[in-house]
């Protein structure tokens, strides 16, 4: 009696162990588990306890602070500035900041100095080139001052993508600026986007009109005229 009594604590415990094998197997590593035994009462029975708390989220940290925009200079310190300053000015902006520097600074030197400076930075020689800025400077100065080569930059810069995306319609509008509708130069320019195939409004009448008056012109240098010549020839 007393070694039938021993068999069934063996075979209490062989289930035991079988029990907690499959339980592991069942609920992974993550669940702690303890085993009751009921010797007298031959039951065996598996608790498990509640997961582990998962490790705490990390704490959230704050977002950088936005650095605080410079400081407006007066119209007298920015007639003073200096182009090389200015230029390093305008390029530590963006977007509308940038805008209201370059207006401001425009307003600051006048219209004269302004489309200097365009010519300027547009110059392949000038080391310090920068065409976005010369762009940025030759529409102020339209806006400001209604400035013919400031209409004519502008829409150099459109017809080329000198310092802006390229738009051949914006190109035209600007190249029909009233104070230019008499140069030679931008009639010619006009005629060679309107010859263009490749231009979604292109007309070829109006391009030969417009390389006519270029030939007819008395202000035509004589290597415009043979340009403008070639160019007729080709659309006629």
């Amino acid at each position: 009696m007393k070694m039938a009594s021993s068999i069934k604590v063996v075979i209490i415990l062989i289930a035991l162990a079988g029990i907690a094998a499959i339980a592991w197997f069942l609920y992974g590593e993550n669940l702690d588990e303890t085993v009751a035994i009921q010797s007298d009462s031959g039951t065996v029975e598996v608790a498990r306890d509640a997961p582990a708390e998962s490790a705490s989220e990390p704490e959230k940290t704050e977002p950088a602070a936005e650095p605080e925009p410079a400081p407006a200079l007066s119209a007298e310190e920015l007639a003073a500035m200096s182009p090389a300053d200015a230029l390093e000015r305008f390029t530590s902006l963006e977007g509308e900041a940038q805008e209201a520097f370059v207006s401001d600074y425009v307003s600051a030197i006048g219209e004269r100095e302004a489309i200097s400076l365009v010519g300027d930075y547009r110059k392949p020689s000038n080391p310090d080139r920068n065409e976005v800025f010369a762009f940025a400077l030759a529409r102020a100065a339209l806006e400001q001052y209604d400035a013919r080569l400031g209409a004519y930059y502008v829409g150099l810069a459109y017809h080329t993508g000198q310092g802006v995306e390229a738009d051949l319609e914006k190109a035209l509008e600007f190249y029909r600026h009233p104070a230019l509708e008499d140069s030679p130069v931008v009639l010619f320019k006009r005629a060679s986007i309107l010859s263009d195939p490749d231009f979604p409004k292109s007309d070829k009448a109006a391009a030969v009109t417009l390389l006519q008056r270029v030939v007819a012109h008395p202000d035509s240098s004589e290597a415009l005229v043979k340009q403008a010549q070639e160019q007729l020839g080709n659309l006629e």
